[in-house]
This record gives structure tokens, C-alpha cells and sequence, in this order.
């Protein structure tokens, strides 16, 4: 059960429309739209994974905007939810009034990139062609690594010389910022939004996370001219280097014509360290 208060007959009429279908992906669709001045009501004891994990807030997206001096909140849907839910839903009216009814626009909205450079978010959030994307957040394994891999990159700062960053938004093209989980930058003054190409660029895959889907996304930076990005794997214990076109699994990451490396064997023995 969701509620709302304070809202105008319209929305609520559109609201309970939206409730009253079964259908699974209207209910995501509708769970995920609810971000402001809504609550989570417990679900019920036969309520489906789906729900209760929307009930826990798991499947939330959306930014706070202003129009004027009215609160607006604007929710990104995935296209293929919207699709779900105007293939799905006995009231095809009701999406419409929804999408239309004041404060609430349950829509896929496009953001400008000096909108997404003035605002904040948590987690952060990274922006490409005008869609924000929500970055999977890390567990312990996944932070730990990405500090122990701070903390080494940073007693070499002066030797290599970088500067170390972890979870800085790197603008990768005209319409694209990405946030490695860990970058090495020349040493020197840096913007707030890195624009040069980084010397290096690490992640590291969370539970949910590939090597596949990340390779792609680092292609962002290969053709920004970063010389070579890593991915770590805390899970499988590996991790492999892409230098020019060609990724390489190996235990020693580098990165070429620079003494800048890591050793994966040393790196997971102090992640499994007690």
C-alpha cells in the first residue's frame, strides 16, 4: 500500500488508478515514481519480491527541482518500465493524467549538463546524453579495496608523480560525466570537474556489476585519451588493464611508460587481512 497526503482530487484519482492495477511492471513503474512527500507502507505478508523491494526504497530514482517557487520532483524511468506499463495497465488514461498531475512527473526527463554540474546527489550520480545514471553502490569488499587502492596510490604520489582521487566526476565528452572509483591525475591544481585525461582510471566491480558492461562503459574514457584503465574484481580475485584496444588479465596492473603498478596477489592478501 502506498499513501500521499495533501494532494488535489486529480492526482489522487490518477493515483488510485495506478494502484488498483495487478499488473507487476506498472506496480514498479508506480513504486519507483514515489519519491516525494510519499511513504513506504510495509507490504503485505504476501506482497511480491518486487514490491517489497520497493517498499525498502531499493528501486527510488528522481532529482528535486524547482519551478518557481513550487517543489517539483522529476523521476527518471527506465524506457523500458514506461513501455511495460502503457503496453500493461487496464487504464491507459491513467499514465496521461499521472504524468500530468502537478507536482508529480512520472517521466523520462532529460537534464542539461549545467543542471547535473550545479547539483548534488547521494550517491553521486553520472550523466550521459542527458540521462542520469545510478552507479551501483559498493559493499564492504568493494570499499575496502577501493581505500586500500587510495591509500597505496597515495604513499607514491610524490615518487610516481599523481594525484590520487577516488569517486571524482570526470567529464569524458561534451555530453558525458563519468565517476571512476579511483583516478590518478598530474600532479598540480585540478578543476572540480576533471576535463584532461587522467593518467589512470580504476574500477572496481561491485556484486552487480560485469566485466562486460564495465569494459563498455570504460570505453568513455579510452577515447577521452585516458592511456589505460583497470578493472578489479574483488569477487573472482582478479583483474584486468586495457591498454589502447586490447584488455589483458594479469596480476600486476601498470600503467605503460610510467613506474605506476600494483600488485592484485598483495592487494586482495591485505583485503583479506583481519
Amino acid at each position: 500500500m502506498l499513501t500521499r497526503g495533501g494532494t488535489n482530487d486529480e492526482a489522487k484519482s490518477s493515483w488510485s488508478c495506478m494502484q488498483s492495477s495487478s499488473s507487476p511492471a506498472l506496480n514498479q513503474v508506480t513504486k519507483r515514481a514515489l519519491l516525494m512527500g510519499v511513504r513506504f507502507v510495509p507490504p503485505r505478508p504476501d506482497a511480491t519480491p518486487l514490491e517489497r523491494a520497493a517498499a525498502k526504497g531499493k528501486l527510488e530514482r528522481g532529482t528535486v527541482a524547482r519551478r518557481g517557487n513550487t517543489p517539483t520532483t522529476t523521476i527518471r524511468l527506465d524506457p523500458e518500465d514506461i513501455a511495460k506499463a502503457r503496453s500493461k495497465c487496464r487504464f491507459p488514461w491513467c499514465w496521461t493524467r499521472l504524468v500530468g498531475t502537478g507536482q508529480f512527473m512520472a517521466t523520462s526527463t532529460r537534464l542539461s549538463l549545467l543542471e547535473y554540474m550545479k547539483t548534488s546527489y547521494r550517491p553521486d550520480r553520472e550523466y550521459v546524453d542527458g540521462e542520469l545514471l545510478e552507479r551501483n553502490v559498493g559493499k564492504w569488499e568493494h570499499a575496502r579495496l577501493q581505500a586500500l587502492l587510495a591509500a597505496w596510490f597515495q604513499s607514491q604520489e610524490r615518487n610516481w608523480p599523481v594525484k590520487v582521487a577516488t569517486e571524482q566526476r570526470v567529464q569524458v565528452s561534451p555530453s558525458r560525466v563519468r565517476i571512476p572509483d579511483v583516478m590518478l591525475a598530474p600532479r598540480g591544481p585540478q578543476p572540480e570537474v576533471i576535463v584532461e585525461p587522467p593518467v589512470l582510471v580504476v574500477e572496481i566491480l561491485s556484486p552487480d556489476d560485469t566485466y562486460t558492461e564495465t569494459q563498455s562503459r570504460s570505453a568513455d574514457y579510452l577515447r577521452m585519451g585516458v592511456p589505460c584503465v583497470w578493472i578489479i574484481d574483488p569477487t573472482s580475485r582478479t583483474g584486468r588493464q586495457c591498454i589502447g584496444d586490447a584488455w589483458t588479465a594479469t596480476d600486476t596492473l601498470v600503467v605503460p611508460e610510467t613506474a605506476i603498478w600494483v600488485s592484485l596477489p598483495k592487494l586482495f592478501a591485505d583485503l583479506d587481512e583481519d
